[in-house]
């Protein structure tokens, strides 16, 4: 089962997938120094909830999940009351996927056509009858 990414990890791929400069980064998110987003990137330097939502657009990833993925790193009790509270409308492998897909839908929407559909399902199918026992 693959584990969840780290903020540092899923920032430096968001970054990555974005095409996008630090510089240019650093500007959309209100950061007055790129260098703010190495340090992000490498560990160095926590991601300010404030600018998570700037951060997300920056890199064009989904802001809730980048935030879900922030408050279970960095504020776990905090991230736990919110999930007893109101729920986590995802499971663990949901929320792999869709960062899967995030990651890969930087340049706008994939559409979901019968082919893709048909090829996810039959790639999850493979995946269901490989882990079952004969």
């Amino acid at each position: 089962m693959p584990r969840t990414l780290t903020v540092a990890e899923f920032l430096t791929r968001a970054i990555a997938f974005s095409g996008k400069p630090h510089k240019e980064i650093a500007r959309e998110a209100g950061f007055e120094r790129p260098n703010v987003i190495s340090m992000m990137r490498t560990g160095e330097m926590k991601v300010p909830l404030d600018r998570v939502p700037a951060l997300a657009e920056a890199c064009l990833v989904d802001p809730a999940y980048f935030l879900r993925l922030v408050l279970a790193e960095y504020h776990p009790d905090v991230y736990g009351i919110l999930l007893d509270t109101l729920g986590d409308p995802l499971t663990k492998n949901a929320r792999n996927w869709l960062a899967c897909y995030d990651l890969c839908s930087v340049e706008g929407e994939i559409e979901m056509t019968a082919e893709l559909t048909s090829a996810a399902l039959d790639l999850l199918l493979k995946a269901r009858e490989e882990r079952s026992p004969h």
